[in-house]
């Protein structure tokens, strides 16, 4: 999701926050990347947890054009760091292409939407539906996110 400017009352130039989840991508393994991004971007993050479904190992990359007090606070004034998390991000990046399982579960993913009669979202590991059926998954709007996680457990414990 990008978002770039949007209308708060009478700005237009507000603080917003590109976040990058689950999306594929076209590049190359050790391939440099340059992303212009406008001046209202201050941070912009990019999470391992959807693309690679590490549920409950938080772990990514964090870019800010100024430092993070919150951050500061935490890595180094507490001295707390995550190196099993960073080390688990290291392994499979090194070993996997970012789209992995993405390639690998896109059509299951399909396949299970539509028997389900839901939507596909960016990442495989979910579907949404907007159905009356799902409010208890819903998250202060009228989307329900659904995970799929079991359907594809289902169809590898069978093959």
């Amino acid at each position: 999701m990008i978002l770039s400017k949007f209308k708060i009352s009478n700005k237009t130039a507000v603080t917003v926050v590109l976040a990058s989840e689950g999306y594929p991508n076209q590049y190359e393994k050790n391939m440099e990347i340059k992303i212009n991004v406008s001046d209202n971007v201050e941070k912009v993050f990019y999470s391992l947890s959807k693309p690679f479904g590490l549920q409950n190992i938080r772990t990514g990359w964090y870019f800010s054009r100024k430092p993070d007090i919150k951050l500061y606070k935490l890595h180094i004034k507490t001295k707390y760091y995550n190196y099993f998390a960073h080390q688990c991000a290291e392994e499979i990046i090194k070993n996997f292409p970012i789209d992995y399982v993405y390639n690998k579960l896109n059509a299951q993913q399909k396949s299970v939407c539509n028997n389900l009669n839901i939507n596909q979202s960016d990442s495989v590991w979910l579907g949404y539906s907007y159905d009356d059926n799902y409010t208890k998954f819903r998250r202060n709007n009228e989307i329900a996110r659904l995970c799929l996680t079991n359907y594809f457990k289902n169809y590898h414990d069978k093959t």
